[in-house]
């Protein structure tokens, strides 16, 4: 066998090897934030990628489907104990806003939204519980959507609904 078909059988599957590793494929209804040399260079949307090796990257990934978000809420209201569920359909607009300015923001909203729950609930309510859940779900939309946009999400609804905890 000569040198060169030696070379051949050496190089070419270390060359596929390398250039396999550097194709990314963003699924349908994604969209990813490349970065080129530690430094946000585009977006991209679904398809198949070259990135450039040791010099791009892609950094994050996000689904643009809206995400549903539940948390669940134990409150005593009306001197019984209930359970206030807190569902919140949110849907990422802006990834490169949402990858590089809003990092961990999901948690801090859940938990503005939370305090928001429990600071209503401690108040005077001399309304339905009911009654307060829906009004407060319609604050809550109208209060967060600035704050949603300026980390690069649209928030669609806000459900707030209460169930008696048995016991």
């Amino acid at each position: 066998m000569s040198d060169l078909v030696r070379a051949l059988l050496v190089l070419v599957p270390l060359f596929l090897l390398f250039i396999g590793l550097n194709i990314k494929i963003i699924k349908q209804d994604h969209q990813a934030v490349v970065e080129r040399i530690g430094g946000f260079y585009k977006v991209i949307g679904p398809g198949v990628y070259a990135t450039i090796p040791f010099i791009e990257r892609i950094a994050f990934t996000s689904s643009m489907i809206p995400q549903n978000r539940v948390v669940m809420i134990e409150v005593t209201a009306d001197a019984q104990p209930v359970r206030i569920t807190l569902t919140w359909q949110v849907m990422v607009t802006d990834i490169r806003q949402f990858y590089y300015e809003a990092e961990g923001s999901m948690a801090e909203l859940e938990s503005s939204m939370v305090k928001m729950v429990h600071d209503r609930l401690h108040d005077a309510r001399p309304v339905p519980l009911d009654n307060t859940l829906q009004v407060l779900a319609e604050k809550m939309l109208a209060s967060m959507s600035e704050r949603f946009q300026e980390d690069g999400l649209t928030c669609m609804s806000i459900t707030l609904e209460k169930s008696i905890i048995q016991k």
